[in-house]
């Protein structure tokens, strides 16, 4: 329900990954959230890359408003994916494009919103040499 807790979910998540997947280059903690300031809720979503080496890197998504119903349920304690199968009346298959996928008639999916920010987090890594170690 805010910026911070949605960066440390994206930063659990990656870390989990990187305790369970110790092998792996790289592990990816995505973590979609809201921040409320009491007139709009906004959504977006944190990457954290883990490297082998314990390296973070990091990128948001893109933020949109969420519309009025859906803020209201979501203040309630509905969670967003519940609210948006009440608002938009999706099915499961509709679902998983997320909320953007429903406010955009899927010209903007969940994946894609995510897959700019992921390749956002990686700029680190493709040019280490410009970031502080």
């Amino acid at each position: 329900m805010s910026e911070a807790e949605t960066l440390t979910g994206a930063l659990n998540r990656a870390t989990w990954a990187g305790e369970r997947y110790a092998s792996a280059d790289f592990c990816v903690g995505l973590e979609g959230g809201v921040d409320d300031d009491g007139d709009e809720m906004l959504s977006f979503a944190w990457v954290v890359v883990r490297a082998k080496d314990g390296t973070l890197a990091k990128a948001r998504t893109g933020t949109f408003v969420l519309p009025d119903p859906l803020a209201r349920l979501v203040r309630s304690g509905v969670n967003l994916g519940e609210a948006d199968r009440q608002v938009f009346d999706l099915s499961d298959k509709r679902l998983r494009e997320g909320t953007i996928g429903a406010l955009t008639d899927g010209a903007v999916t969940r994946a894609s919103l995510y897959a700019h920010a992921v390749t956002l987090a990686f700029a680190r890594f493709k040019q280490p040499h410009h970031y502080r170690p």
